[in-house]
């Protein structure tokens, strides 16, 4: 079975969030990602903000948010400058 989500209104802030379970306790990895158009935000700044609590077992285990951005064209790395400290 894997990984499941759920969406929830149990929020740090905001209005939602999403609740990640290691349903079987099998898997090594999930992932959730969410894909937006990003015309509007061209030649500008985008600020990611998150708030992220985890419950991590395991030595190895780790928890993770970043961004991508794919250009249209599919040329490039996606990679992004970060004011991240």
């Amino acid at each position: 079975m894997g990984f499941r989500a759920v969406s929830t209104t149990e929020a740090h802030e905001g209005r939602r969030s999403l609740l990640v379970e290691n349903a079987d306790g099998k898997e090594e990895t999930g992932i959730v990602f969410q894909k937006i158009d990003a015309a509007p935000f061209r030649d500008g700044k985008v600020k990611l903000e998150a708030w992220v609590r985890s419950e991590l077992v395991g030595e190895n285990t780790l928890a993770r948010i970043w961004m991508r951005v794919d250009r249209p064209d599919g040329v490039g790395d996606g990679a992004l400058g970060s004011d991240a400290h």
